[in-house]
């Protein structure tokens, strides 16, 4: 299975030329548990809805639109963990084109984003980026100011920590689980839990 992110080129001003990008906004999409991998687990099913991740990364990408008239968006699929850290790294001149904003739609643990969570194997991920992969990727990739967030569940138990270590930018995560299964803008599944970072 693909998986892919959904990058947004954002230019400072509309009449300036491509070669004069100075940001871009990143969402980050992972693929939902397949069906047949999820038959009879009752309430514990994971993604009822197949659209989940894709669903809820459209309506940012809209929140995302309204901040530039003229915005391009271009979908690159990955692979593999390798894949999308050299696209974080080289994917455009990281000197003077930095990530603004990123945002994360999938299943996740609190030291891992899964990639392909229930998709090869029941309950397990072959496709993952881990807290300890953060050094991979390069320190001076984010604006000063970037807003990070990843909507998948218990991230701010220790991810969002292991990557404001690595990036000195802040990543919002969640305390406990979010739920995906209404369509649209995640939620916390429960009342205890919360966002942090």
């Amino acid at each position: 299975m693909r998986l892919f992110l959904a990058l947004l080129s954002l230019l400072i001003l509309a009449a300036l030329p491509a070669s004069a990008q100075s940001r871009e906004d990143i969402v980050l999409t992972g693929g939902p548990a397949l069906r047949f991998m999820e038959h009879g687990k009752g309430e514990v099913s994971h993604d009822v809805y197949w659209f989940n991740f894709v669903d809820a990364s459209v309506i940012r990408l809209k929140e995302l639109q309204e901040k530039a008239k003229n915005m391009g968006v271009r979908l690159v699929w990955f692979n593999s963990k390798e894949e999308l850290i050299a696209y974080l790294n080289k994917g455009l001149d990281r000197g003077t084109v930095k990530i603004s904003d990123f945002d994360y739609f999938g299943h996740s643990n609190k030291a891992c984003f899964l990639f392909d969570y229930s998709n090869v194997i029941d309950t397990m991920s072959i496709a993952w980026l881990h807290v300890k992969d953060l050094r991979l990727i390069h320190s001076d990739i984010f604006a000063r100011h970037a807003t990070c967030k990843s909507w998948g569940c218990h991230s701010g138990e220790m991810y969002s920590q292991w990557w404001k270590s690595q990036f000195d930018v802040p990543m919002i995560g969640a305390i406990g689980k979010t739920d995906f299964a209404h369509g649209g803008e995640p939620q916390l599944s429960n009342s205890d839990g919360k966002w942090t970072e």
